[in-house]
């Protein structure tokens, strides 16, 4: 239990406040305090939002990071499409 004590103009804020909001004093400050604690919270980015980083694009081939055996299974790959007229 914690015990404020406000001056005249604050509590007048206050009761101005609850006037607005459809919940109790208590519930109304207990509100206040977790929004202004969740705006000190650094925020996720917007891949954390997503769900991290998807899957599918994490796994590939073993070896890829070679850049000889990259550049021969694309020439690979690409040999198909430069043959079609």
């Amino acid at each position: 239990m914690l015990t404020v004590r406000l001056d005249k103009v604050t509590e007048k804020h206050l009761t101005e406040l609850l006037s607005h909001a459809s919940v109790s004093r208590s519930q109304f400050i207990k509100d206040l305090i977790n929004n202004r604690w969740q705006a000190k919270q650094p925020s996720q980015s917007v891949l954390d939002r997503r769900g991290g980083p998807p899957k599918h694009m994490l796994i590939g081939n073993p070896g890829l990071s070679s850049q000889p055996r990259s550049k021969r299974i694309l020439a690979m790959r690409m040999q198909p499409s430069l043959r079609r007229p």
